[in-house]
């Protein structure tokens, strides 16, 4: 399969009068697709993409990544039209593990939705408690203390 600018294409062709033909044919249609097209990079796994505010954690905002990396084969030139729509849900409380599913993005290029990915927790949140809100209202209070 070659593999140019980025990505690979498969060439199909059937019912050729000769095996020449048919190579030929293969040849035309792949000069055609990467004459054409181009590999277009949507999104970049844990790459951050917003810091969002978390209700009731021992940290106040956590960071949302890529959950994976995705990208789509478009017409050369087009992917300058290309637009993404952040959904981010709302309220979001601790506790939140890393991983956690917390929004998503939907790219559309020329307004047609071409990919989705989940944005996802880069780390874990605990909840406040008690014992973690003592370590917190020290931490400052040693930090006030030392300046």
């Amino acid at each position: 399969m070659p593999l140019v600018h980025g990505f690979s294409l498969i060439a199909v062709v059937m019912r050729a009068p000769t095996p020449n033909d048919r190579v030929s044919n293969a040849k035309t249609l792949l000069d055609y697709g990467f004459s054409n097209f181009e590999f277009c990079n949507t999104s970049t796994k844990n790459k951050v993409v917003q810091n969002v505010p978390i209700e009731k954690g021992i940290k106040t905002n956590v960071n949302l990544v890529y959950e994976k990396s995705t990208g789509n084969v478009v017409k050369k030139g087009s992917a300058t039209n290309l637009k993404n729509e952040i959904k981010i849900n709302e309220n979001i409380s601790a506790p939140v593990n890393k991983g956690d599913v917390l929004g998503k993005v939907d790219f559309y290029l020329n307004d047609e939705l071409i990919s989705t990915t989940n944005l996802i927790a880069e780390e874990s949140i605990k909840k406040m408690n008690s014992i973690n809100m003592f370590e917190y209202i020290s931490t400052i209070w040693g930090n006030l203390l030392r300046k």
